[in-house]
C-alpha cells in the first residue's frame, strides 16, 4: 500500500477510537436553573434562580439574607445578614424555605455554598450544653417569629442570648450596633423557663423476638416520653395501635401520644403478606435539645458559623429501630388486628403540619403548637444528558473499516 494512503487509514483509526471513546462515556448531567420564592413573611415576594444541582443530597441553599438585599451567592462570606433564607428540596421534588439562624455573632455566615448537615461538627456548636440547647428549642418554639426584620432581628438576638451565654435579664447581644435594630431587649428570665425545659428525650424500639406466621401481626413496642413520634416502615403491609391501646393515635405515618411517659409502652401490631424481615424506625418529632439541626457548608468553614435550622428536625439524634421475622411457619399470635393500610410517613405536596401535642414535662403540663412546615411544590425542569449513542454507532464502523484497510496494506505485494 502507498505510504501516503497507510498513514491516512492509521489516522482515520486513531480518530475513530477516540470519537468511540469520547461518545460512550457516562451521561454528563446538565445543570437547569430553579426559581425559589423567598421564605414566608415580608420577603416571600424574592424570586431567586439557582442551578438544581446545588440541591442535591439534601442541601440547603443560602438564597436571599434576613433583609432580601443580598441574594445567592452573597459576594463575600460576611455579606449576608442574619437570619438566611434556606431553600431544601424534599424527597417528592418540592422545596422547603425556611429561616436559618446564626450561632456566632462573630463568625461569618459563609453563605457562598450551599450549607449541608453538620449537627455538632459545625463550628462552636460542641460547646453548647444540653441546657443551651434545651434553651434553643424553647427560644425557637416560642419567641421566633418570622413575620418581619424587625421580629426576626429580636429573634436572632434572643438566640445570641443562649449561644453567648448571657444571664437572665440581661441585655440582649446587639445586631448592628445602631439605634434601628438594637431597640432595648433582655434575654429571658432563665430562672422561670429552665424547670419546663425538656433536657432529655428517652426513645426505645423493640420487635418480637420470635418469628411470626406470615400474615399475623407482630407486636412492636414504643417507650418514650416525647410525641409526637414519626414512624417509617419497609417490608411491612399493614400497621396499626394494637387492640386496647390508648392514650394515642397513629394516622399518615404520625404517633401522637397524649400524655407521653416512658414507662408506659404504645404497643404497634404490623403485618407482612410474605415471609421475610420487617422494619419499622421511630424518630422523634418534637423540637427538643436533641433534635436541633445544625447546618454548614462543607469545606472551607474555619470562619464559618453553625447556622440554626428554624424547622429541619434531627433524623438521627433521637431515633429508635426494631426488626420482625415473619416465616411461613412461624407461630400464630393471640393478638388479630383488623387490616389496615400501610401508613408509612411520606412527604406531603402540600403544608403538612405535625398535630398538636399536650406534653407533660416533670410534671408541668404544657401544649406545643403545631409546627407549619413552609413549602411550595414546585416541578423542576428535567436534567439533561448526552449520551452519544447515534456518534459511538458510525465510529465504530470507521474504527472496523480503517482496522481492515491497515490489514490489507500489510500484505505483500505481488511483483
Amino acid at each position: 500500500m502507498n505510504r501516503s494512503l497507510r498513514k491516512a487509514v492509521v489516522l482515520v483509526a486513531v480518530v475513530s477510537a477516540a470519537t468511540v471513546a469520547t461518545s460512550v462515556r457516562p451521561p454528563v448531567a446538565q445543570a437547569a436553573p430553579v426559581v425559589i420564592a423567598g421564605c414566608a413573611g415580608d420577603t416571600a415576594a424574592v424570586r431567586v434562580t439557582v442551578d438544581d444541582g446545588l440541591l442535591a443530597g439534601g442541601a440547603i441553599v443560602p438564597i436571599h439574607d434576613n433583609t432580601a438585599g443580598v441574594t445567592y451567592p452573597a459576594p463575600t462570606d460576611k455579606a449576608m445578614s442574619s437570619p438566611v433564607c434556606g431553600a431544601q428540596r424534599l424527597a417528592d421534588g418540592s422545596l422547603r424555605r425556611e429561616w436559618l439562624y446564626c450561632t456566632d455573632p462573630v463568625l461569618n455566615t459563609c453563605a457562598t455554598a450551599p450549607l449541608v448537615r453538620k449537627g455538632d461538627s459545625a463550628t462552636g456548636i460542641a460547646r453548647l450544653t444540653a441546657v443551651d440547647r434545651a434553651r434553643l428549642a424553647w427560644v425557637l418554639d416560642t419567641e421566633i417569629h418570622n413575620d418581619t426584620q424587625t421580629t426576626r432581628v429580636r429573634g436572632q438576638r434572643l438566640v445570641w442570648c443562649v449561644t453567648e451565654h448571657r444571664a437572665a435579664g440581661a441585655p440582649a447581644p446587639n445586631y448592628y450596633n445602631d439605634g434601628v435594630n438594637d431597640q432595648p431587649l433582655a434575654c429571658p428570665a432563665w430562672g422561670a423557663v429552665d424547670p419546663a425545659l425538656k433536657m432529655t428525650v428517652s426513645l426505645a424500639l423493640t420487635g418480637p423476638s420470635a418469628p411470626v406466621a406470615v400474615a399475623q401481626p407482630a407486636q412492636f413496642v414504643l417507650t418514650t416520653d416525647a410525641s409526637p413520634i414519626t414512624l417509617t416502615s419497609t417490608g411491612i403491609s399493614t400497621m396499626a395501635l394494637c387492640p386496647g391501646t390508648s392514650g394515642a393515635s397513629l394516622a399518615g405515618g404520625v404517633l401522637t401520644i397524649v400524655a407521653p411517659d416512658k414507662n408506659v409502652p404504645v404497643r404497634l401490631c404490623a403485618t407482612r403478606t410474605s415471609a421475610g424481615t420487617g422494619s419499622m424506625r421511630a424518630v422523634v418529632a418534637q423540637r427538643t435539645g436533641r433534635t436541633l439541626e445544625f447546618w454548614q457548608r462543607a469545606v472551607g468553614a474555619e470562619f464559618c458559623q453553625g447556622m440554626l435550622s428554624s424547622e429541619t428536625l434531627s433524623t438521627t439524634a433521637a431515633a429508635a429501630d426494631a426488626q420482625a421475622v415473619f416465616a411461613a411457619d412461624g407461630p400464630t399470635p393471640t393478638t388479630t388486628i383488623a387490616a389496615v393500610t400501610t401508613t408509612a410517613a411520606v412527604t406531603p405536596t402540600t403544608t403538612p403540619t405535625i398535630p398538636p401535642t399536650t406534653v407533660a414535662i416533670d410534671g408541668n403540663v404544657s401544649s406545643t403548637a403545631p409546627v407549619v412546615l413552609d413549602t411550595a411544590a414546585v416541578t423542576l425542569p428535567r436534567t439533561g444528558a448526552r449520551t452519544g449513542d447515534d456518534n459511538a454507532y458510525w465510529a465504530l464502523v470507521l474504527l472496523l473499516a480503517g482496522v481492515m484497510l491497515v490489514a490489507l496494506g500489510r500484505r505483500p505485494s505481488r511483483r
